[in-house]
Formats: structure tokens, sequence, C-alpha cells
């Protein structure tokens, strides 16, 4: 699977390949591996293809995938509830 990540709403984008079905939090993982990134607050959902998902979410096939921390007000609203 070819996706497309962004880790800050106002960073790149930056593509990374998965061979299988993988959950929006072990991606996570991944791509910190792969680039050395260290967010400055834990990641509380995505948006994949303009549709919230929980980290819960299995990717399974190409996608773009805008993780979400507390700097985001969509975020911020899930984390009440």
């Amino acid at each position: 699977m070819d996706l497309k990540i962004r880790t800050d709403p106002k960073g790149e984008w930056t593509d990374m390949k998965l061979d299988a079905p993988t959950q929006l939090e072990e991606i996570i993982h991944i791509f910190k591996d792969k680039t050395g990134a260290k967010p400055p607050y834990i990641y509380l959902c995505a948006i994949v293809n303009n549709s919230l998902r929980e980290l819960d979410y299995v990717i399974r096939e190409d996608c773009s995938i805008e993780f979400l921390d507390m700097r985001s007000g969509l975020a911020k609203r899930i984390y009440q509830h």
C-alpha cells in the first residue's frame, strides 16, 4: 500500500509503503522509527482520505493519513467525549 502521511497540520506530506493491513496506531510507530520523528504531543486520531478515524482503524488500501494531536480542535473534541 502507498501512503501519504502528515504528522503536523502545516507540515509536508511524506510517502510510506506498507505490505499488509495495519492499524493507524502501529503506523505511527513505524513512521517514527523510519523518520526519527518526535511529535510534541500524543496523536489522538487521524483523518484518512478525509474521514475522521480512531487509531484502532485498519488501513487496507492506498490513502492519505493526517495524524491529529491536541493542537487540532477536532482531536480536542474527541478527547473530551
